[in-house]
């Protein structure tokens, strides 16, 4: 095969790249476009069903690996470039224009029966990155609703929560009449966290 037919091959998959790239970028605005619409939807049922859980009105269908992608999709329309840095770990660099800035973003649906989030995360990772920019981001379910800590924040707000032979430190957030607590596993301490609820400008974004 010569020169010539190697350049036209690659001229032609890099425009069908090019495509299909516009048509994944046309179907996420559109995904988070409804994804909006339905939490607003949703948050009216709730302010109508006092006694039922937030949670239960969103669209249960989401996985983790759907709800991250969308928070990113949404991050990158605002101007961030996003960087995954460390394999199945989700630990996410975010740039834009001479800022910086490391994500670490953990997922939990609401548990029906007791109507909290669990998580699980390395108190050693957290001490390690506890000088560094940015922070933790806790999904709560969906895209649209999730917790922002300083990585040096979370480390103390876990002090005192029980490892487990994995060497994780186990935690639970429950929300009450639109109000967030944290409770370090093993204590039982709730600690109000309501003003980082969907607070990206703390961990500066």
């Amino acid at each position: 095969m010569d020169k010539s037919m190697l350049i036209k091959w690659k001229s032609e998959l890099e425009t069908q790249l090019s495509e299909l790239e516009k048509k994944i970028a046309t179907l996420q605005l559109e995904r988070t476009k409804v994804a909006d619409q339905v939490g607003a939807v949703s948050k009216l049922l709730s302010s109508l069903n006092v006694g039922e859980t937030p949670e239960k009105f969103h669209l249960k269908s989401q996985s983790e690996a759907a709800v991250t992608t969308e928070f990113l999709s949404k991050l990158e329309q605002s101007g961030w470039s996003i960087e995954h840095k460390h394999g199945r770990t989700n630990i996410y660099g975010a740039s834009r224009g001479g800022d910086s800035v490391e994500m670490w973003i953990k997922f939990s649906v609401c548990h029906e029966a007791t109507g909290k989030y669990w998580f699980g995360i390395s108190p050693d990772g957290l001490k390690y990155k506890a000088s560094q920019k940015g922070g933790v981001v806790l999904m709560l379910g969906v895209s649209d609703r999730y917790l922002c800590f300083p990585f040096s924040q979370l480390y103390k707000l876990l002090e005192g929560a029980t490892e487990t032979r994995k060497g994780q430190q186990k935690f639970q957030i429950q929300e009450k009449s639109g109000q967030f607590s944290i409770q370090p596993g093993g204590t039982n301490n709730w600690i109000d966290v309501s003003a980082s609820y969907n607070d990206l400008r703390s961990i500066g974004l």
